[in-house]
């Protein structure tokens, strides 16, 4: 029969492998999360309101969604070092997973770096050594397939205008765009990387738990995670736009994403497809040709969307093609 010729064999395995494989319609990832609220610093002589509960509201939040959610309050540097020392190892043996690390304490940037505060950091003798650099972080979570951070941390700086912190003067508030190129990560940290602020980089967020209270409201939209922060920086940008003092205006940050990764918090599959890299081969395309021939997105789009058109033009020639082309072979097949 036609159908048993080598043609048609190869033909219809290549049918079932593109409608079948788990790398094309994507396969499901373990959700795991890790929540720091550090809200009691004795060395500062003062607390925070809002970190421990708005941890305990994103864990509960993330629990109802699937996530395996490890919760820490108030923790010195050396307890910090060690529960994501113990997480990461976790990861490393779960790598097909996705991770949410959220912080919410005061956090630091100095010289391109952002630091998390633990609650034993001392004020008298501030030390560098005695804080937990993001980029030590992210390296400790760099096996999962998709890492979410989320820094809830950019209120004032406590340490503002000392110079005793290894000898360099602060004068940010806030925290720094991240990654960046000032501090160098490995391969695997930066890949499928989301990091989420509650605050433009430099400028610090109200104490009021409302970058939570909406991130906990929109996560249950049935959308891409991307667009559940888009959301929430708009949200939060226009609730706090008329703020007066001491209360600010708070638009929160988001890094630019170039994911392989399709992933929403209510039951919803993330996806490691054909389609999930094309995007990411574009996204990735697009950064690569703006910083040598610089044009605007809706350019490159208008222009990658004429080749994609004339390309279908193409495939449907082809297709007609084969069509005829089978009906041919059957005809003559029904007639031998």
């Amino acid at each position: 029969m036609l159908t048993k010729t080598p043609f048609f064999q190869t033909f219809y395995g290549l049918f079932f492998f593109l409608v079948f494989s788990p790398s094309v319609w994507g396969i499901e990832l373990e959700r795991y999360a890790f929540v720091l609220g550090n809200s009691s610093y004795p060395e500062f002589g003062s607390y925070l309101e809002n970190p421990i509960h708005d941890s305990n509201k994103i864990a509960q939040a993330l629990q109802e969604h699937g996530f395996k959610v490890e919760t820490n309050t108030n923790l010195s540097q050396e307890q910090t070092f060690m529960k994501i020392d113990m997480f990461g190892e976790l990861l490393s043996v779960h790598p097909n997973s996705v991770v949410v690390f959220y912080y919410s304490g005061h956090g630091i940037q100095v010289n391109s770096e952002n630091y998390l505060i633990p609650v034993d950091a001392q004020t008298l003798k501030p030390d560098l050594n005695e804080m937990i650099r993001l980029s030590w972080v992210l390296e400790r979570i760099s096996k999962a397939a998709l890492k979410i951070i989320i820094l809830d941390a950019c209120r004032t700086n406590p340490f503002l205008g000392m110079e005793n912190i290894n000898n360099k003067i602060l004068t940010s508030n806030g925290l720094t765009p991240f990654p960046n190129d000032s501090i160098k990560l490995s391969r695997e940290a930066q890949d499928n990387l989301f990091i989420a602020y509650s605050a433009s980089p430099g400028s610090f967020a109200n104490d009021d738990g409302l970058y939570v209270d909406t991130l906990t409201k929109i996560m249950s939209k049935p959308q891409d995670f991307v667009d559940t922060f888009r959301q929430v920086s708009e949200i939060v940008r226009t609730e706090t736009q008329n703020n007066k003092p001491p209360k600010v205006s708070q638009v929160p940050w988001n890094s630019v994403p170039a994911l392989g990764y399709r992933f929403c918090f209510p039951n919803c599959k993330p996806c490691i497809s054909y389609w999930c890299l094309f995007n990411k081969w574009v996204d990735t395309f697009y950064e690569y040709l703006n910083k040598e021939y610089p044009m605007p997105k809706n350019m490159f789009y208008a222009g990658l969307s004429g080749l994609v058109v004339f390309i279908l033009y193409i495939t449907l020639l082809l297709l007609i093609w084969f069509i005829s082309f089978v009906r041919h072979k059957f005809l003559m097949f029904n007639q031998s």
